[in-house]
């Protein structure tokens, strides 16, 4: 159950990105000493990942008070043990962010699937954008357009999405498209592959990873 995200009276426990998995990544489309962007840092798992990694960089950004402090309990535990020189972690909006445009190497993140894993605090997208209409259009193109300004000229975005309740996979290849990103490709992340929320049983849309480059 903990490792597959299969719900329970119609909610699903939130997960984090794999820290191995996260590393591997970077080490495969970064180059050394990377500056690293995660727009929904969540419970960390990225961190760790890109501590990993040993990237020059990493920032991350999550409105949640809880889990940002959290994140920055994993920085003061094991920054010393790593290469890294700079941690950031932002407790915003990522749609409000104002980063620095072309200053990154790398993005990675596991971004909200709307309403299915709600977590805490009023800035949550899901509370400040109640349908997924207005979501889509004010957190989840946002998100995408504005990762990819902040990327440099062949940087990496890969971005975890599931379908299993909201059409996140096609929309996501949408908006990429339409900011100018290139698809490298699409690649099996694991998990349900059903999440039987909002009676949607039938649609067998897997987690997966999109792999993006401006």
């Amino acid at each position: 159950f903990g490792k597959g995200g299969y719900p329970i009276c119609g909610a699903r426990a939130p997960m984090d990105f794999p820290s191995a998995l996260c590393k591997s990544l970077i080490e495969e489309f970064a180059p050394k000493g990377c500056s690293v962007l995660d727009p929904c840092h969540g419970w960390g798992g990225c961190l760790v990942g890109a501590l990993l990694a040993r990237v020059r960089k990493y920032t991350g950004v999550d409105p949640c008070e809880l889990t940002s402090r959290g994140v920055e309990k994993i920085k003061d535990a094991f920054m010393s043990y790593t290469q890294t020189q700079e941690v950031t972690i932002v407790r915003k909006c990522f749609e409000d962010t104002d980063f620095k445009h072309a200053s990154f190497d790398f993005a990675i993140t596991s971004p909200p699937y709307f309403d299915v894993e709600q977590y805490l605090g009023e800035e949550q997208s899901h509370k400040r954008y109640s349908n997924f209409d207005l979501w889509c259009e004010k957190f989840y193109r946002p998100l995408i357009e504005k990762t990819y300004a902040y990327l440099k000229s062949g940087g990496v975005f890969c971005l975890q999405v599931g379908s299993q309740s909201y059409p996140l996979h096609n929309k996501a290849l949408d908006y990429a498209n339409a900011c100018g990103f290139t698809l490298v490709e699409t690649r099996p992340f694991g998990g349900a592959t059903t999440s039987s929320l909002h009676g949607n049983e039938a649609d067998n849309d897997n987690e997966v990873i999109i792999i993006l480059r401006k």
